[in-house]
């Protein structure tokens, strides 16, 4: 907390704040063309697919993250 009150900037939580946002417009962007291309086909079971379009992402990065952080950052 001292580097808060000593006026200290860490520029890593902007950058991160950055990524954060080009990943959520990104994981946005590829929901609603993933969506639009099974409307395009007329699959009448489409809601489904399109929220495991998304999650499935989601699954990988989670999963890509914790196996960044086991075996490239050596800190568990």
């Amino acid at each position: 907390m001292s580097a808060l009150w000593l006026h200290q900037l860490y520029y890593i939580m902007g950058f991160l704040l950055a990524v954060v946002t080009i990943l959520g417009a990104t994981c946005a962007q590829v929901a609603c063309v993933m969506c639009y291309l099974q409307l395009c086909v007329e699959d009448h079971r489409w809601w489904w697919k399109s929220f495991f379009n998304c999650a499935s992402a989601g699954v990988y990065l989670f999963l890509y993250s914790i196996w960044f952080l086991a075996s490239k950052l050596e800190l568990v």
